[in-house]
């Protein structure tokens, strides 16, 4: 999960293999400010896609926008949700619990 002072009020939840590269192809993409990782999970490759859909389906009420992987997240109590819910949802693939 990622966030920047340029997209206030939301934060991107979604999958990447190479997090440091991915941060900064995010900030070149004319975003003024530089994103970083708030919080990551650390799961099989092949388990990445199955993660990622399930956290983007119970979070769905929260998107910003269709097709992007931004979610509203406007204070700390917000973002220990999310995280809780993409944590949760790792832990459940991962038991096998789809």
């Amino acid at each position: 999960m990622i966030a920047s002072r340029a997209v206030l009020g939301a934060v991107k939840v979604g999958m990447s293999v190479g997090a440091e590269s991915r941060l900064a192809q995010l900030f070149s993409s004319s975003v003024h400010s530089p994103f970083l990782a708030v919080s990551f999970v650390a799961v099989p490759g092949e388990l990445i896609f199955s993660i990622e859909q399930r956290a983007h389906w119970i979070l769905a009420k929260r998107r910003v926008s269709a097709g992007r992987e931004f979610f509203r997240c406007c204070s700390f109590e917000e973002l220990l949700e999310i995280v809780a819910v993409v944590q949760a949802c790792a832990e459940d693939v991962l038991a096998g619990r789809d």
